[in-house]
């Protein structure tokens, strides 16, 4: 379980580590308003950065305000927060994670999946209703929003499945 609830942190690691590899985005369209700071990705989003996929209907990029205009400051521009909406499906080479939405803060290095979220690695699943996941100290919580649809844990040991 704690393999699997160390996934986010791959993921995580993966978005700040690699901040130096480019990232390539696919979509239909992309708008920049230029007065908010932001870019927003429509139409089947692919985000991959060396061997980490993430895939959404619509991805937000919001900038963090740099003073002064023009292109100038806009190549001092850094990215802010990313928010993923829409059946967000999230892949590296050994880990997969599925949610209705998520969106990561940069500065402060928390990544949150909300709604129908499910994780996988090596045959072991946990599900639930949000992940909270804080890089600087690896810390990683999966809670349910109800009674009814409690955290579910199936955990596979390594050379015991049947």
């Amino acid at each position: 379980m704690l393999c699997t609830m160390s996934m986010l942190n791959c993921y995580a690691a993966e978005l700040a580590q690699n901040s130096k590899s480019p990232i390539e985005i696919l979509s239909d369209e992309v708008r920049y308003l230029n007065v908010e700071n932001k870019a927003i990705f429509a139409g089947d989003v692919v985000a991959t950065q060396d061997d980490l996929v993430v895939k959404s209907k619509t991805m937000e990029v919001i900038f963090e305000k740099k003073e002064g205009k023009g292109a100038e400051n806009a190549e001092k521009s850094s990215v802010k927060y990313i928010y993923f909406n829409d059946n967000v499906d999230i892949k590296n080479k050994t880990d997969h994670a599925t949610a209705s939405k998520g969106e990561y803060n940069v500065e402060k290095g928390v990544f949150i999946l909300r709604n129908n979220v499910v994780l996988e690695q090596d045959g072991s699943v946990l599900t639930g209703d949000e992940l909270i996941h804080i890089k600087a100290t690896g810390e990683s919580l999966l809670k349910s929003n109800n009674k009814t649809n409690r955290v579910k844990a199936h955990i596979v040991q390594k050379g015991k499945e049947k």
